[in-house]
């Protein structure tokens, strides 16, 4: 594993940006280069000598020091956003409770909303069973009542539209 002492000398960060550039020539990548690809999952990769890194869990080592001791969770829920300030160490429980996405069977979309007999039934997934929240006349309500049960039974979520603070 890489020290931060190490890492700091071959990579720079940029905390506004939450982007990596390289501090020497290496191979075909030459200082000042951008570190880094973005994966089709969206998390960005870095390669430091023969090994590979998620550039999330560099940047947790180059701005505190340490390693983080659990997952690294994007609290915007966007994999590509490396600040600091939308990272912080979580459990893998925590982690799963601030997702923001929909199931990719959802028809409309939304996390915990569904469309049926003409409303919108909103359900959430509390200790490994779906709970039925309510039904609802419009999207909105239905959405509301999610987030608010998500706020309630997922103390790891947090919900960036509506500009809560990280936890």
């Amino acid at each position: 594993m890489i020290t931060p002492e190490d890492l700091r000398k071959i990579l720079k960060y940029d905390p506004i940006s939450g982007v990596f550039t390289r501090n020497i020539h290496y191979g075909r990548w030459k200082v000042g280069d951008r570190a880094g690809h973005t994966r089709k999952s969206g998390y960005v990769a870095i390669h430091i000598g023969p090994k590979t890194y998620l550039a999330h869990r560099l940047v947790w080592l180059y701005v505190r020091g340490t390693w983080p001791s659990g997952e690294i969770d994007h609290i915007d829920g966007n994999p590509s956003n490396n600040r600091a300030n939308n990272l912080r160490d979580v459990t893998r429980f925590e982690n799963t409770q601030n997702t923001k996405k929909a199931r990719i069977d959802s028809v409309l979309r939304i996390a915990g909303i569904r469309a049926k007999g003409g409303q919108f039934q909103a359900r959430i997934r509390i200790g490994g069973k779906t709970t039925h929240i309510g039904n609802f006349t419009t999207e909105e309500a239905a959405c509301a009542a999610y987030i608010e049960a998500k706020r309630k039974h997922h103390p790891g979520y947090v919900n960036m539209r509506n500009n809560d603070p990280p936890n």
